[in-house]
């Protein structure tokens, strides 16, 4: 969940997934975003998703650039324009592990993609053009899940 600058808060619903006694999937629900007035709590929008959303950081919100990018599955990505309220893209399949964290840098306006192979092993970190086009990468720790930048001095 987080607030743009329109005072709007996005809520990014994962959906869920049900198992049994034994831990084996019984069923999944699709995830869905949301669009709510900040000042009423009104739901202004709705966007569904035809998958799960989320990972360990499952939504990234950039004020600088008023965009947001979400995780939609194991290796896609959506992009949302938070000053129209609305879904622009969805990037992917990208290459790699399963994607465990995004963040994007408005700055140099480049996206990043933690990859987590397991918990047992060091991941990756991806970096991509706005359209997905892999620009570079470089290894991290053991699942990297969560990406953060340092504010300009």
């Amino acid at each position: 969940m987080f607030a743009d600058d329109e005072d709007d808060v996005w809520v990014v619903c994962t959906g869920v997934t049900m198992r049994d006694g034994d831990g084996n999937v019984t069923g999944r629900t699709n995830g869905a975003i949301r669009v709510l007035d900040g000042a009423t709590g009104e739901i202004t929008k709705r966007m569904d998703a035809n998958s799960q959303l989320g990972g360990s950081q499952g939504a990234f919100y950039s004020a600088q650039a008023e965009e947001a990018y979400i995780i939609k599955s194991e290796r896609q990505l959506i992009r949302l324009d938070t000053e129209d309220n609305t879904r622009t893209t969805t990037l992917g399949p990208l290459d790699g592990d399963p994607i465990g964290a995004v963040g994007y840098d408005a700055r140099s306006r480049q996206l990043y993609v933690g990859h987590v192979p397991g918990f047992s092993s060091r991941g990756d970190v991806t970096i991509h053009e706005r359209n997905g086009e892999q620009t570079g990468s470089f290894t991290a720790g053991v699942a990297p899940t969560y990406i953060t930048f340092r504010a300009e001095e």
